[in-house]
């Protein structure tokens, strides 16, 4: 095949408009889905942690033959306590030592336990000495939180939330 000499390479200012356009309405629509993405697993992420942190009470309450708890990372020392606000971290800790400390770093709302309960504290049998809920939100509301629900065997389960 012989190519003409007045053939020009490359694309036109047109085809260029119309591939930043295309580009733009992509974007326009991944965005928001982008960040629900983000916040659903930041929310996941912060359900498994305190599910791993209950189940790691409860086994070193077991092998250890000893009262294991959990408790908010705040103490009563911060200005902005709050007996229940769980949304910074928490602490797994027997009477002498620290076991787990887990942080929370992906921002999420708030994480609070029911009723008047300020930890949960498993006994050497693995048992709790109360079920507790716990419930886990972001800025969005409806149904966008989890619940981790724990019995009094000391299973935690998870379920969707209604945020406020």
């Amino acid at each position: 095949m012989k190519k003409r000499k007045n053939q020009a390479l490359g694309f036109t200012i047109l085809e260029m408009m119309i591939a930043v356009a295309i580009a733009g309405v992509m974007a326009a629509v991944a965005v928001p889905n982008l960040t629900a993405f983000v916040k659903n697993n930041c929310m996941t992420t912060s359900a498994n942690n305190l599910i791993t942190s209950l189940q790691i009470a409860k086994s070193e309450a077991v092998k250890g033959r000893t009262t294991i708890t959990v408790n908010p990372s705040k103490n009563s020392g911060d200005a902005d306590y709050a007996t229940n606000e769980w949304g910074e971290g928490w602490t797994v800790s027997n009477a002498t030592e620290t076991i787990r400390v887990t942080e929370q770093t992906c921002g999420i709302g708030s994480i609070t336990i029911d009723g008047d309960d300020t930890s949960v504290s498993y006994d050497s049998s693995g048992f709790t000495n109360t079920t507790s809920t716990f419930t886990i939100c972001d800025d969005r509301t409806g149904e966008t939180g989890r619940v981790v629900s724990l019995n009094t065997l000391g299973r935690p389960a998870t379920t969707n939330a209604t945020c406020p």
